[in-house]
C-alpha cells in the first residue's frame, strides 16, 4: 500500500490519503495546450445493464413499488441516460480499455506510461471503478513525476486537479473498499 522510500521524507509522513494497487480499466491520454478549463467528472448514463448491486434485484428499486410505476421510472431512466450520453463525451472505446496495474489514491495514479509522456505533461485519464454500481471517471491532471517500473518500463505519478467533492468521496469510498477487502482476505474472511 505505502512504499517507504516514497511515503517518508526524513522520517515524517507526507501522504494524505491511502493508496491501492488493484487492476482497472484505465487509459491515460496526452493533452496539448489545453483550450478549455478542464474539469474531471463522473460519467453518467453508461452504467452496463446487467452490473446490479450485490443483493439487489433493480437499480435503485427498495421495497415492493407498484409494477406501473416501476415502468414509469424505467422509462424516465432510460430517457435520462439517453440525454446525458448526449451530453457527454462519446465512450464508444471504453469497451477496449485494457485493464492495467495502478497504485490509486483520492488525488493521484500511478500507472505504465505510454511513450513519449513526460514530467509536467497534462494528461487526461478514463478509469473505471466499482463501487456499488460500477462508474466510469474522467479524471485530468498533470504528470508529478516518472518512475521506474517493472520490466524497464516506466510508470508516471499523476497528481489530479480540479476534483469536486463527488468524485473525490468516490475515490475515497473505493480506495476504503479496496483495502477492506485486502484486511479480509488477508485474515482469511471469505464473503
Amino acid at each position: 500500500m505505502k512504499d517507504q522510500d516514497e511515503s517518508k521524507v526524513d522520517g515524517i509522513e507526507r501522504r494524505d490519503h491511502f493508496r491501492v494497487m488493484d487492476v482497472l480499466p484505465v487509459i491515460m491520454r496526452k493533452l496539448e495546450a489545453p483550450v478549455e478549463p478542464l474539469r474531471s467528472r463522473i460519467l453518467r448514463g453508461f452504467v452496463p445493464e446487467n452490473e446490479i448491486c450485490p443483493g439487489q434485484t433493480e437499480p435503485g428499486f427498495q421495497g415492493q413499488i407498484s409494477p406501473d410505476i416501476r415502468r414509469m421510472l424505467e422509462r424516465i431512466e432510460n430517457k435520462l441516460n439517453r440525454i446525458l450520453e448526449k451530453l457527454q463525451i462519446p465512450m464508444e472505446d471504453t469497451a477496449c480499455i485494457p485493464e492495467q496495474p495502478a497504485c490509486l489514491s483520492a488525488i493521484g495514479i500511478r500507472l505504465k506510461a505510454p511513450e513519449g509522456f513526460n514530467v509536467n505533461d497534462i494528461v487526461e485519464i478514463k478509469l473505471r471503478i466499482k463501487l456499488q454500481i460500477p462508474v466510469w471517471l474522467l479524471l485530468y491532471g498533470h504528470i508529478a513525476r516518472m518512475v521506474p517500473g517493472e520490466e524497464g518500463s516506466l510508470d508516471a505519478a499523476v497528481s489530479f486537479f480540479d476534483l469536486d467533492e463527488e468524485i473525490h468521496e468516490s475515490l475515497i469510498r473505493y480506495t476504503l473498499q479496496k483495502q477492506r477487502e485486502m484486511i479480509r482476505k488477508e485474515r482469511g474472511y471469505v464473503d
